[in-house]
């Protein structure tokens, strides 16, 4: 022990965490609030749209749906973060009505089942990152997704004048 009262400070020190933001696909729109900040701070987060796209949710790397709407506030953890602000392809209610194409049931759990659209081209069904999960060349009534996790997926149906319908289907 010394000999006289001794007086120690300690130093703190607050830590800095990277919140890393990203549009998918690219093309679909742009972001807001990327930056450095502490745990525990509030972040206000927005996606803007693209002219032709739609905002559909933010998801996190294990690709958590976040959020459904294109502005929120996200709360900072102690760790480095990416995050994903999801578009889709809008597609008019008209085009739909043309091709008269029906998708169901959402949420779904085996199968989605496709009918109408009798000039069905192309059938695909992609991940909210865009990876293709099934696509064919020809009209299908049915597609078998036992195998799928649970998530958000999107369902593209294009007709043989071009015209694309997507679907935003959510698995259980």
């Amino acid at each position: 022990m010394p000999a006289s009262d001794v007086s120690l400070t300690a130093n703190f020190e607050l830590i800095d965490y990277q919140l890393t933001l990203s549009a998918a696909p690219e093309a679909g729109g742009t972001v807001s609030g990327a930056g450095t900040y502490n745990m525990g701070e509030t972040v206000s987060l927005s996606a803007t749209a693209a002219t032709g796209y739609q905002f559909v949710s933010w998801t996190d790397a294990a690709e958590n749906i976040l959020s459904t709407e294109a502005s929120f506030i996200y709360t900072m953890p102690a760790s480095d973060v990416s995050l994903t602000a999801n578009f889709d392809i809008l597609t008019s209610l008209n085009d739909k009505e043309a091709t008269k194409i029906q998708v169901w049931p959402n949420p779904f759990e085996a199968e989605i089942l496709i009918s109408g659209g009798t000039d069905i081209k192309q059938v695909t069904l992609v991940t909210l990152l865009g990876e293709t999960i099934f696509k064919t060349d020809y009209s299908v009534s049915n597609i078998q997704t036992s195998q799928l996790s649970p998530g958000v997926y999107i369902l593209k149906i294009e007709d043989n004048d071009g015209r694309i319908s997507s679907y935003t289907l959510i698995k259980k």
